[in-house]
């Protein structure tokens, strides 16, 4: 080989090669072609490239491994996600908006100044973000991502529907009762969040079982307080108004056995409750792999 000739990358590396075999850098560079001193100062540069490249293949290694991490914790919140609460989370949301009641609520849905705004987006930008990559790595499960996404807009439609009934629970209640609707953490006379729970929640409960309200509930009057069994319903310094409260609570609730609501309330939540227990298997299965299959515009390049 001529001694002017450039070295290529592959030659220094086989030449290092031979040197770590035992060959002295003199027989290599007969071979070659070459000088001595070009074939040393080649094997010393490809030993230092070598290094940089066994370097970078453990700073990727341990990069990649951060990122698995990630998006398993992305599956993590998902599953977590796929947990339906109680009707009660919901039924008294818009009826007491802007009390500390009304605040509390399940996973990513909150009250706004228009009432209830349920909607599943992460808490912050790299949440959403993750998501967005894990999406990219299980492209191929689209099956899968249209199903959290239906789930997902069927437990909004659940949540928005609880408080609807609660509403038309809440309107019902003000007409007999002649109270309105004042949160148990405010001074005042009213019926509270309970109030209106326990009424949905005897509907539901009937139209679930196909039964009726009970006639007698554990509803009782104490001064200028009505409680249900050891719970403040409402309460009101005219005893007239407790005892509309307490003699109208079966009926009220007897009257929200056939709104539309009490259907749909009972037809999401058993819809929402199986679908996510295929979903979380499907989520669960990933995860116990240990690594998240495909690529992203992160990893893949």
């Amino acid at each position: 080989m001529p001694r002017g000739l450039k070295v290529g990358p592959s030659e220094r590396r086989k030449w290092l090669e031979d040197f770590e075999k035992g060959r002295p850098t003199h027989v290599i560079a007969e071979k070659a072609g070459r000088r001595a001193a070009t074939v040393k100062e080649h094997i010393e540069r490809a030993r230092r490239e070598r290094e940089i490249d066994v370097a970078r293949g453990y700073v990727l290694r341990d990069t990649l491994g951060r990122h698995n991490a990630q998006l398993l914790g992305v599956l993590d919140r998902l599953m977590d996600q796929l947990h339906v609460p109680p009707e009660d989370r919901f039924l008294a949301a818009e009826l007491f908006k802007g009390t500390s009641r009304a605040t509390v609520f399940g996973t990513y849905v909150r009250l706004g100044p228009e009432g209830l705004e349920a909607a599943f987006e992460p808490g912050d930008l790299g949440d959403k973000r993750l998501e967005e990559l894990l999406r990219q790595h299980l492209v191929q499960r689209k099956k899968l991502w249209v199903e959290i996404d239906r789930w997902r807009s069927d437990f909004v439609r659940y949540a928005r529907t609880c408080a609807v009934l609660g509403g038309k629970a809440g309107e019902n209640s003000s007409t007999v009762t002649r109270l309105s609707p004042n949160s148990v953490d405010r001074v005042g006379e009213g019926f509270h969040e309970d109030f209106i729970i326990q009424i949905c929640g005897l509907a539901l409960a009937a139209r679930r079982h196909g039964r009726d309200v009970p006639d007698k509930p554990e509803i009782r009057i104490t001064e200028e307080r009505l409680l249900a069994g050891g719970t403040l319903i409402a309460t009101s310094e005219h005893q007239r108004r407790l005892e509309n409260a307490r003699d109208s609570f079966t009926q009220l609730a007897k009257d929200l056995i056939k709104a539309p609501e009490t259907d749909t309330v009972i037809t999401l939540k058993d819809r929402l409750v199986e679908k996510a227990a295929a979903l979380t298997r499907e989520l669960t299965d990933i995860k116990l792999f240990g690594f998240v299959p495909g690529s992203c515009v992160l990893c893949g390049h």
